[in-house]
């Protein structure tokens, strides 16, 4: 599908210098054919406007931006008023609503990683984790006694019946996710949504908090970038994961999907940075 050309933006603020040399490093990860991109930065940093920078002038391209909670999604569209947008406006360009992607799509995870509901056969694969585990824990001494005890428990207690299918169920997702197969287990909104984005035409996204994606919202998306076709990834935080007690398939993952970081602002460079200048222009202090 052919899309129109990228406008031509600019960036009416100032970059603070440690944005700068975060700019210089990104320029030159991707004129080396880098397309993982892996910038650490304290809170108060600028990452939102270091992201949008790197969208409007090194990427140009449709963006999906995701975010842990509608607070900071909502942010990522607020800040666009620091550019000159050739003369539209940021409801011409941004969009909040997965079921319209504009130039730049900012969502949460959750809309594009919702699980699927439980639907007869997910419910039944559930079980028959449940049946394994109370054989392996000698609660059941084979599956027809294993089966009795399910049956019983959803008669005389259906809350907990349903709290255990629930607690299956996220098993199932983990064990198919871990197998590379995590886009079956998506809710069909979820699909939809990702539908829509690969018409949309996506080259960049930008994973905000991107230390949240050790568990379900990493399988995901890394299968997604792929679905995508292979756009252009940069992760933003302020705090590298822990990554103590972590499945070691999570944590190899994580490590290829970012690859090693490639920027970090010290916190001594951004307490210089606000003491030299307190009263310049407003955008150079935008929090992230």
């Amino acid at each position: 599908m052919n899309h129109p050309p990228f406008p031509d933006f600019r960036f009416k603020g100032t970059l603070r210098p440690s944005q700068e040399q975060a700019v210089a490093v990104v320029e030159r990860c991707l004129a080396g054919g880098d397309r993982r991109l892996h910038i650490v930065a304290p809170p108060g940093s600028g990452k939102t406007v270091l992201g949008l920078y790197v969208w409007a002038h090194c990427v140009r391209s449709p963006a999906l931006v995701l975010s842990p909670n509608s607070a900071i999604q909502a942010q990522w569209a607020a800040r666009l008023d620091l550019f000159d947008l050739d003369g539209r406006t940021r409801g011409d360009l941004a969009s909040l609503d997965p079921q319209r992607p504009g130039l730049i799509t900012s969502l949460t995870y959750q809309a594009v990683t919702l699980p699927a509901r439980g639907d007869a056969e997910t419910n039944a694969q559930a079980i028959d984790i449940w049946k394994e585990r109370l054989i392996e824990k000698d609660q059941a001494h084979d599956p027809d006694e294993a089966d009795f005890w399910i049956a019983d428990l959803e008669r005389n207690n259906p809350d907990y019946y349903k709290d255990r299918v629930s607690h299956y169920r996220r098993q199932l997702r983990e064990l198919v996710s871990l197998g590379g197969e995590s886009l079956s287990t998506l809710h069909a909104s979820s699909k939809a949504t990702l539908a829509r984005l690969k018409e949309a035409g996506v080259g960049l996204i930008i994973l905000d908090e991107c230390h949240h994606l050790l568990g379900h919202w990493g399988r995901v998306l890394e299968d997604a970038r792929d679905l995508l076709d292979a756009p252009i990834v940069l992760g933003l935080t302020a705090t590298p994961p822990d990554l103590g007690g972590r499945r070691p398939e999570d944590v190899k993952r994580y490590s290829a999907f970012f690859g090693p970081v490639d920027f970090e602002v010290p916190i001594p460079a951004l307490v210089k940075e606000r003491n030299l200048a307190p009263y310049q222009d407003l955008a150079y202090f935008i929090p992230p």
